[in-house]
């Protein structure tokens, strides 16, 4: 039985440093989505990891070719990642919703709020964000992201939200 291990990430906001500690903890990743405010550190983000990146672009990432919003299939998943700015995610998660749905997708990430976010409807629709790895803005405001591990035979997902003491 062969897993891919995800790792996804946001709001890094140029701080390399948790990003070291993330991989030295996790090891190895197979993937990392990011949903933005990587502030041209795309590059630095994809060596650390050693691994393929897929980013969208934050409202605080002016260089790079990142979209706004895009599309990714994985283990028979389809994912729509974005921001979360242009669609209100500071006030509620309907916009997000009726976008990714709308896309086809059966997960939605994103990022902006800087405070990580997991819910599992009874569907099987799943909207996620990882938290920030740069400012996090939760009580307790520890550095976040998410794993998740994929069964490429099955489909199934499992989701582990992770936390990184304050340095």
């Amino acid at each position: 039985m062969s897993k891919l291990r995800i790792l996804v990430i946001s709001d890094t906001h140029r701080n390399v440093r948790r990003l070291k500690d993330v991989m030295a903890r996790e090891k190895q990743v197979d993937m990392v989505l990011h949903m933005g405010d990587l502030e041209g550190h795309g590059g630095y983000v994809e060596q650390t990891a050693g691994c393929k990146l897929q980013a969208v672009r934050g409202n605080c990432d002016y260089d790079g070719d990142w979209p706004v919003d895009t599309m990714v299939e994985i283990g028979g998943h389809t994912i729509f990642m974005t921001h979360g700015h242009r669609y209100g995610v500071d006030y509620g998660l309907y916009e997000l919703e009726d976008m990714a749905r709308g896309c086809g997708a059966d997960i939605a990430m994103y990022g902006h709020t800087h405070c990580p976010y997991f819910e599992q409807q009874k569907d099987g629709f799943v909207i996620l964000n990882p938290g920030s790895l740069g400012s996090p803005r939760q009580n307790p405001r520890e550095p976040s992201y998410m794993i998740m591990e994929v069964d490429e035979e099955t489909g199934k997902i499992e989701y582990h939200q992770r936390y990184l003491k304050a340095i």
